[in-house]
């Protein structure tokens, strides 16, 4: 499986910062022009800015204990899977934003990258073929429902960071969309199932555990980690 045949459903990466900072307009500096929206809720201590990004929308939301980055689809009526594009080129163009943030970023001891990922398939019991590839198992799945698995597979880090452990947390799960028209008959209840549409879904959440501070000097490296690393999940699914 090549990691251009998933769609995005979504991108995430967020940062814990390690001690107290004070919000920049980082909005300006990385996407190069002002938000399209602000909202500024001191009493939660939540500051968010969204806007247009490529086709998308962007929202950068800043607390004190995180600050998280993520991009989503301009969700329409259309009945179809709703998606920015492929993951390969989606990361692409997130990790260069990301990439940007971090030179101006806060100090900070974690950080986590959380695609969202979809594999339209023609149903549901194709989805569940699907997966029990991914997974490597041999499971029943006739006339299966629900069906969801979590796991994580902590490996050492590469990076050069001393004992750094990085989290792979996968959920894999098959979703499906349904399409229906309600009967506008008086005294009747009845609907029309017209649609149905089926993806394989995976959702990430790639991160170090958390230390007492990250080198400056090697968040670009541990980012780099992070995105082959959610590759190597979308092209072999689960492995050690």
């Amino acid at each position: 499986m090549n990691a251009q045949q998933w769609l995005t459903e979504s991108l995430r990466f967020t940062l814990f910062p390690s001690e107290p900072f004070e919000r920049q307009d980082w909005w300006q500096d990385v996407v190069g022009e002002p938000a399209d929206e602000e909202r500024n809720n001191p009493k939660v201590g939540l500051f968010q800015q969204s806007g247009d990004f490529e086709n998308g929308v962007l929202r950068l939301s800043v607390q004190p204990s995180r600050i998280d980055w993520t991009w989503a689809p301009v969700i329409t009526e259309a009945f179809e899977h709703q998606h920015l594009g492929s993951f390969d080129d989606c990361s692409t163009k997130f990790f260069a934003l990301v990439d940007r943030w971090l030179q101006k970023a806060p100090s900070c001891k974690r950080l986590a990258y959380g695609p969202v990922l979809l594999l339209p398939v023609s149903a549901a019991e194709d989805g569940y073929k699907k997966l029990m590839s991914f997974l490597k198992l041999n499971l029943d799945y006739d006339g299966a429902k629900e069906f969801l698995l979590q796991i994580n597979r902590p490996r050492s880090g590469k990076t050069s960071i001393q004992g750094l452990r990085v989290n792979r947390l996968t959920t894999w799960s098959v979703q499906f969309q349904k399409k229906v028209e309600f009967s506008l008959e008086p005294e009747s209840n009845s609907y029309l199932e017209k649609n149905l549409l089926y993806a394989c879904r995976l959702q990430m959440d790639i991160n170090n555990a958390a230390v007492a501070k990250l080198p400056v000097e090697r968040l670009s490296d541990l980012t780099t980690e992070f995105r082959e690393l959610s590759f190597e999940i979308a092209e072999k699914g689960d492995c050690k």
